[in-house]
């Protein structure tokens, strides 16, 4: 049942009323008395803070606030393509206090920043909650109706992996690129196989912002994917090798020195291709799509976290429109906040239509790491589906 809608005239908030999140009838009360507007007993706002965690939520509308001197105070994010042009502003209020109250999907998780007179840039002082991604920590608005999922909140207790690491040379890239191999283990023993190979890009990136040992480990302690035997590659540099010049070498380096290599090291592992995916995230996920394509028969499955598949004149997006084999498959998400939503949307309207097998899922997300460890069982289920708990 929808509850009353609440405007505030005097504040300029509108409180959408759509989701079922709880109603904060406080905060009425606070706005008004930071805009002069009501008088409170002084213990009032600092009650208010400790009881409702910030952004304060109310139904579908995120209320952000900031204390302190400033000509301006703007919030920008995953939201806004993390642009100031496009930068929602603060209303400033009596006492020092600056008021921002924006609706967002009830099920959304976002990172954030405020800006201070266009120049400073700090997490929110009101809220502890932070992630941390490839460009550092920022803030974490966590609509009422998002729900972590399962594997990400505990360390699995069965499983783990050894992680073996060495340096591969390439002729195709005339230098050396680091390697990891995972292995699972379970109570401290490997794992019988053979065991499907998933190959990474962004390893180091994989191993630490995407937490892999400890969601995966949750995942296949659950049931919910096959256990597999994980190959990460950390690029030296990674706009050249998975959406510059030298992409196309580094695609050949993947099908005619790692794979091979990887395969003369290891017996525990299934050696058909179909038992075999390539995955990757942004440009990672424009690399392996590319080398997915280049080799169809050697990484016949592709997933990919949020693919950056505009650079080089949508070049991934050419090479489905002109191939008449489909030979591959593909997995995907991506975030309905990301500035590559419009670009996704298209690809997966052009994939269907040439005739390509794929599973793709949106959620109402941004464009980084904390999204992305939330959406590996949705990646690896079409292609290592599990047999459920033991």
């Amino acid at each position: 049942m929808k509850k009353p809608i609440l405007a505030f005239l005097a504040t300029s908030i509108f409180l959408n009323c759509s989701g079922p999140e709880k109603e904060v009838p406080e905060l009425i009360d606070i706005v008004h008395w930071m805009d002069g507007k009501l008088e409170l007993p002084e213990n009032k706002v600092d009650t208010f803070f400790l009881l409702n965690p910030t952004p304060v939520i109310n139904y579908t509308q995120a209320n952000f606030f900031y204390k302190g001197k400033a000509h301006k105070v703007q919030l920008t994010g995953d939201f806004c393509e993390w642009s100031l042009d496009s930068a929602l502003e603060f209303k400033p209020l009596d006492y020092g206090y600056w008021h921002l109250g924006h609706t967002f999907d009830p099920r959304a998780q976002l990172e954030y920043k405020l800006v201070i007179d266009g120049e400073q840039w700090i997490l929110d002082p009101f809220n502890a909650a932070t992630s941390t991604g490839g460009f550092g920590v920022n803030s974490l608005l966590r609509m009422g109706e998002f729900e972590i999922p399962p594997e990400l909140e505990t360390e699995p207790t069965e499983v783990s992996f050894r992680n073996d690491e060495f340096s591969l040379g390439s002729q195709h890239l005339d230098t050396a690129i680091k390697i990891n191999i995972l292995t699972p283990l379970r109570d401290e023993k490997e794992i019988s196989g053979p065991h499907p190979l998933v190959f990474f890009q962004d390893g180091t990136d994989y191993l630490t912002l995407g937490k892999f040992e400890q969601v995966i480990g949750n995942l296949i302690e659950a049931g919910t994917i096959k256990p597999f035997v994980a190959v990460f590659s950390t690029p030296f540099d990674r706009t050249s090798l998975y959406a510059g010049e030298l992409r196309h070498a580094y695609a050949d380096f993947f099908a005619k020195e790692l794979l091979p290599n990887i395969l003369s090291r290891l017996e525990n592992v299934d050696t058909t291709a179909s038992a075999r995916v390539i995955m990757g995230s942004s440009f990672g996920g424009n690399a392996s799509a590319l080398i997915s394509l280049k080799f169809p028969g050697l990484f016949p499955n592709c997933a990919l976290h949020s693919p950056a598949f505009g650079v080089n004149d949508y070049e991934i997006h050419r090479m489905i429109a002109e191939n008449d084999t489909k030979k591959i498959s593909l997995s995907y998400v991506w975030g309905t906040y990301e500035y590559l939503h419009k670009d996704i949307k298209a690809f997966t309207k052009l994939v269907d239509k040439r005739g390509y097998t794929q599973w793709h899922k949106s959620y109402p997300e941004g464009h980084n790491w904390i999204f992305w460890r939330g959406t590996y069982d949705d990646l690896l289920i079409p292609f290592l589906p599990g047999e459920g708990k033991e």
